[in-house]
């Protein structure tokens, strides 16, 4: 209890160990303290989630990558969110271990007919004691708290997170690069994944190859918390990928920079926050926030008072906007870049190299076209210099290489004259994960093929909606759960099979589609993306039916 008493004394000894190079670490407090201590009966905590999220998380064309969609339904009473979060369509599958968990949540999210989670998600209140002197995420004792007066919801105001099975957490770093606290009140686990921060330049990498479409509105795609990657897809990038589980009573501790998502195991309220030490300001002054639209909604404070105090030598520089520097976890090749821009560009040209190293972990094209492809193997792609023909009979496939083929292809074109090929028998872990892999695809095939031809047509046709293979009953289940006086309608789901199928240009109603040169007239979807898993709409007047919340 001493130990966990002083927060600064116990996160210093954790990095004195190291555990902020694996970006994550699990606090199990003592029993003696207690952060609430008349316990948590949902029904006695009289709170409203004003906007819980409805989480649409659909497969993309890349195995293991997934996008995410919210969208905000009616506000709802904590007692109201645990009845819809135990109700069949969520509630947590029997299972064995949590392992067996974590392949349940991989094989739903492309299951076209698992319904999207809710998640109680932002809710700006706290449930712990207000007396409570230690570790009160309330008001934690950082210099967060010491040097910063105003208050910002989520950074030194509480966040409430009611979760339930499958409800999940992005990709993404705490604002500012903050340290995150996340306190596991009451209820089912949740499951951690954190990339180590040295590693976080090639997640964003992968992440902006997965994403081309996001990369290019937004190069700082992973600020909008809209991307979910298994931690085995990531690997073969060669992302390194922690995994840690959260039980009730725990905390988890997330470093500067460290880039962390997860999922719940059911229904659960947590509490979280941030705080920071002395070292974070450094991370601060050089974090890369969003820089498309929304980087005016971004979370953003001076630093002023925290230089002041703690680099009163750089103060002076950085009020001039004359203190540069890279961030901290910024690679070798792109500080090896930067070097060599002091030695060779003019103070304009250098300028323009620095403010685009500022917005983007990237060495400028424009840079890169003057130096030799050589200078920087780690960032440099050699596809580009190179014609590969020669080499490569099916060049398409080039995309789905490895980080170990393309390096095996550099070091070939490097050393044209002597062909060296390493053979190393293929480690158990990688078979394994294929095997699962191949074993979770074939299973869900088979599921759906079985489902198909099962159905019953007058069962699995809503004609009047158009959602050929929808159930019925679902349907009239979820247009009960709430009340509104707008008579809305079905909307695709935006995840199932169908949702997902291109335009087919040949149909009806692609031939009436402008995009195939005809009037636009019909606004019809193509007939082949059939959508089978409808939801509601919703608006601002709805309200749940808490009658149909307990059924």
């Amino acid at each position: 209890m001493a130990e966990f008493s002083n927060l600064m004394n116990l996160l210093l000894y954790m990095e004195k160990q190291g555990a902020h190079k694996a970006g994550i670490a699990k606090i199990c407090p003592p029993k003696e303290w207690v952060a609430r201590a008349r316990g948590y009966q949902p029904y006695d905590i009289d709170l409203e989630i004003p906007a819980p999220i409805l989480q649409t998380i659909a497969p993309t064309h890349n195995p293991g990558a997934f996008q995410a969609n919210h969208s905000n339904l009616p506000k709802l009473k904590v007692e109201d969110f645990r009845k819809l979060a135990t109700k069949p369509c969520y509630v947590t599958p029997a299972h064995e271990t949590y392992d067996d968990l974590e392949t349940m949540y991989w094989d739903e999210l492309v299951n076209d007919k698992s319904d999207p989670p809710i998640y109680g998600a932002d809710v700006c209140q706290s449930i712990t004691d207000p007396d409570q002197k230690i570790w009160n995420i309330n008001r934690l004792d950082s210099i967060l708290t010491e040097e910063m007066e105003e208050q910002i919801p989520g950074v030194n105001m509480p966040y409430l997170y009611f979760g339930m099975w499958r409800a999940t957490f992005s990709w993404h770093v705490e604002d500012m690069d903050l340290y995150g606290v996340n306190f596991l009140h009451y209820g089912a686990p949740k499951t951690w994944y954190c990339v180590p921060p040295q590693y976080a330049y090639k997640l964003e990498t992968a992440a902006t190859e997965l994403f081309p479409g996001m990369a290019k509105a937004c190069p700082n795609l992973l600020r909008h918390k809209a991307v979910m990657l298994a931690p085995e897809l990531l690997e073969e990038y060669g992302v390194r990928v922690h995994k840690v589980v959260q039980e009730e009573g725990d905390m988890i501790i997330v470093f500067p920079h460290a880039y962390h998502s997860g999922f719940n195991h059911g229904f659960n309220m947590a509490e979280s926050t941030n705080f920071a030490l002395p070292r974070w300001i450094e991370y601060a002054k050089r974090f890369r926030g969003c820089l498309c639209g929304d980087k005016d909604n971004e979370v953003a404070f001076k630093l002023d008072p925290f230089i002041k105090k703690y680099q009163p030598d750089r103060y002076m520089s950085w009020s001039n906007g004359e203190d540069f520097d890279l961030h901290p976890e910024d690679p070798e090749f792109l500080r090896k870049a930067y070097h060599d821009a002091k030695l060779r560009l003019s103070p304009g040209d250098l300028n323009k190299f620095k403010a685009h190293v500022k917005a983007r972990r990237e060495i400028p094209d424009w840079f890169l076209k003057s130096s030799p492809p050589e200078s920087y193997k780690d960032k440099i792609d050699l596809f580009r210099y190179y014609d590969l023909s020669a080499f490569v009979e099916d060049w398409t496939e080039k995309k789905t290489w490895s980080p170990r083929h393309r390096a095996a292809l550099r070091n070939l074109l490097e050393n044209p004259e002597s062909c060296k090929v390493k053979v190393k028998p293929l480690a158990k872990i990688q078979v394994f994960s294929y095997m699962r892999k191949l074993k979770r695809q074939i299973k869900y095939e088979t599921k759906i093929k079985a489902e198909q031809a099962s159905l019953a047509p007058q069962q699995s046709v809503f004609v009047s909606n158009g959602f050929r293979g929808a159930n019925i009953s679902d349907m009239l289940s979820k247009k009960a759960q709430t009340i509104c006086e707008k008579n809305h309608r079905f909307a695709a789901c935006k995840k199932c099979t169908g949702c997902r199928t291109p335009n087919c240009g040949v149909c009806t109603s692609c031939s009436d589609m402008p995009a195939f040169g005809g009037p636009g007239t019909s606004k019809q979807k193509c007939m082949k993306r059939v959508c089978i898993n409808p939801r509601m709409h919703s608006c601002d007047k709805c309200q749940w039916n808490t009658a149909a919340l307990s059924i």
